[in-house]
């Protein structure tokens, strides 16, 4: 770090003014020592151009870091979607074919008792023509024997 002091200049002018030499040699070696700890307007803006300089640098790294996980999540999750897909593809299989089985049983069942209606349709139809034939008969026979 560099300062603009001048320790000669100083001393001078501190002897112009009436200060003994000897004095005026050690307050320009003590304000030597306190100068040389400030830190110059140059020195700062280089430090601050070092720092955006890093701060950019370190922004890049963390950007591409950040696209590097984006990646392998985005890979991760297609890889766990297609896990998933895959899951539910077995299960929609599974429940089709027990549909199918349902359906099946249904279809059995309805032709069961399609037939069974169908049979006790044709009973029925026999009890009413045989009922009907009973009941003509015991009309002919309450005819013959209250009308002979």
């Amino acid at each position: 770090m560099t300062s603009k002091f001048d320790a000669l200049a100083y001393t001078k002018r501190l002897e112009d003014a009436g200060v003994p030499r000897n004095q005026a040699e050690v307050h320009a070696k003590a304000l030597t020592e306190v100068v040389s700890e400030f830190v110059c307007r140059q020195d700062l803006l280089r430090l601050e151009g070092s720092l955006r300089h890093e701060i950019e640098e370190s922004e890049k790294r963390l950007i591409l870091h950040i696209n590097l996980v984006k990646t392998e999540l985005m890979a991760k999750i297609d890889g766990v979607d297609a896990k998933v897909d895959s899951k539910i593809d077995g299960v929609d299989a599974k429940i089709d074919s027990k549909i199918d089985r349902v359906d099946a049983k249904i279809d059995s069942l309805r032709s069961e008792f399609e037939a069974r209606f169908k049979a006790i349709d044709h009973d029925l139809l026999v009890n009413r023509w045989l009922s009907g034939l009973i009941i003509s008969l015991n009309i002919a026979m309450a005819i013959k024997i209250f009308f002979p």
